[in-house]
Formats: structure tokens, C-alpha cells, sequence
């Protein structure tokens, strides 16, 4: 059962868009929705819904073996959800959770009633946002998530939609053909990760760099190697470098040409 709802983290959102027009945002989050609601897209099923797609927004997703696109954040987010909605089904099935034993015969009042009335009614407020939070943090620390223990590819669940969402993003904006299973990979994504940092903080570094270094002496550092490392932190928060007409390649340029020919007309 596919699940009507996913969770939204509005600000990982608002830092991904920070490179987007209005317009663009616009564009963007109507396709996270339908992605959600309809599964992967069609490039021509795109148009159709945002008319002619911004290249910015384009980027946000890459393609499946069919050619269709889709954002891999809300695949993983989606697949969670489920995940939890599925597992609250079979639950139920099977009675709820148990009974806690009755461990107060003579019904006397407990000295600390009011704490434990408050304590539960919090766990029964927060169930249902916390399990969402935690589904994959607890699955990450199965395979070393906040402790060093090797990676096992048959505990990995989400985790391994994660490398491999993080890579492919990468080989969709570099026109690379990193695999997203190698050790050395792994080992750099899972060392951020233990750090505390997040999918999104991945897409925002390689768009960045890639703003930066692509068509350049320096597009060679654009690998796992070098933007998953040591420096992944500064260059998560470095400001947004915006392009000069002179740093734009021809091909952009073309782009950019259409773009507005189909807006005129």
C-alpha cells in the first residue's frame, strides 16, 4: 500500500532551491508532487505539466533504466513512508502492540501518576513523526550509523538507495560513470553521514562544485574522491558562485536560447 503522504523537511528543501527562481521552485515542487502521487516521468508527461522545464529544475532529477526521471530524495522519503505505513498496517493485524502487564492489583494511586500520564500521552503525540525519523537511522545503525562497523549489503536497506542516489546525481551532472558501490565511496559518504550530515547536504555539494568547476581545469576534481572528503563541510557552506556570460559554454548558451524562443512563442 503506497502511503498518501511523505514527510516534507522544509528546511533541506529551502536550501536546495536557493539556486531556483520562483518560477523554477514553482515548477520544481509540482513535480516532486506528481512524482509522489504517479510514480517516475515521462519527459514529455514534464512539459505537459510545467510547460517548458527550466534546466536548473531538470537537473534536480536524474533518469531510470526506462528513461523516465525522478528525484531521488523523494523516492527515499517515499519508500520510508511506506515502509512505516505498511508496518503500522501489519501491527494492527496483529492487535496493536501488547498489553503492558498489570502490575498494580489493589488500585492504589502511583506516587508518580501525573509523570507517567504525561510521559505516555507525549510517546503517543510523537509516535508517528519520530518512527518516520528514526526507520532509517535505526537501519543505518545496524551497518555502522554513529559507530565504525563494516558494511553489510544485506542490512543496508535505504542506505544503499542513498549511495546510490548521492552517485548517480553525480554521474547525471558531471556525464560520469562513478559505480556508487565501491569501497572507497561507501567509505567517504558513510564518514559524512556519521558526521550528522543529511541526502540533501550531498545534492547541494555536488551542485555547487559542479557550478563551479565544470568545463574547467578543475572539472577533473569533480569525483567522490574530492567532494565527499575532509572538505565536505566548506564546501557545503560556501556561497553560491553565480555564472558570468564568459564562464557559460556554447551549449548553455543554445539552451538558454531555446528556453526563451519558447516563452516568446
Amino acid at each position: 500500500m503506497s502511503s498518501p503522504a511523505v514527510l516534507f523537511y522544509t528546511s533541506d528543501f529551502l536550501t536546495g532551491v536557493l539556486d531556483l527562481t520562483m518560477e523554477e521552485r514553482g515548477q520544481y515542487i509540482t513535480l516532486l508532487c506528481v512524482q509522489h502521487q504517479k510514480g517516475h516521468l515521462k519527459e514529455e508527461t514534464i512539459r505537459l505539466l510545467v510547460g517548458s522545464v527550466s534546466v536548473n529544475v531538470l537537473n534536480k532529477f536524474i533518469k531510470d533504466e526506462k528513461g523516465y526521471y525522478y528525484n531521488p530524495r523523494m523516492e527515499l522519503e517515499k519508500e520510508k513512508r511506506d515502509k512505516y505505513s505498511n508496518s503500522r498496517k501489519e501491527n494492527g493485524i496483529k492487535g496493536g502492540r501488547p498489553k503492558k502487564a498489570y502490575d498494580n492489583p489493589y488500585g492504589k494511586p502511583k506516587n508518580n501518576l501525573m509523570k507517567n500520564h504525561m510521559d505516555n500521552h507525549m510517546d503517543n503525540e510523537n509516535d508517528n513523526d519520530n518512527d518516520n525519523r528514526n526507520d532509517n537511522d535505526n537501519n543505518l545503525e545496524k551497518i555502522g550509523y554513529g559507530e565504525e562497523k563494516p558494511l553489510d549489503t544485506d542490512d543496508v536497506g535505504s542506505l544503499t538507495e542513498m549511495f546510490k542516489g548521492i552517485i548517480e546525481y553525480l554521474n547525471l551532472k558531471t556525464g560520469s560513470n562513478y559505480r556508487y558501490n565501491t569501497n572507497s565511496t561507501t567509505a567517504k559518504i558513510k564518514a559524512r553521514l556519521n558526521e550528522g550530515f543529511k541526502l540533501n547536504d550531498f545534492m547541494v555539494v555536488i551542485d555547487k562544485k559542479c557550478a563551479e568547476w565544470l568545463n574547467t581545469d578543475m572539472a577533473k576534481y569533480l569525483r567522490p574522491e574530492t567532494l565527499f572528503g575532509t572538505k565536505f563541510e566548506s564546501y557545503l557552506n560556501q556561497p553560491i558562485r553565480k555564472k558570468e556570460l564568459k564562464d557559460i559554454s556554447f551549449k548553455e548558451l543554445e539552451v538558454m536560447n531555446d528556453e526563451c524562443v519558447n516563452k516568446i512563442f
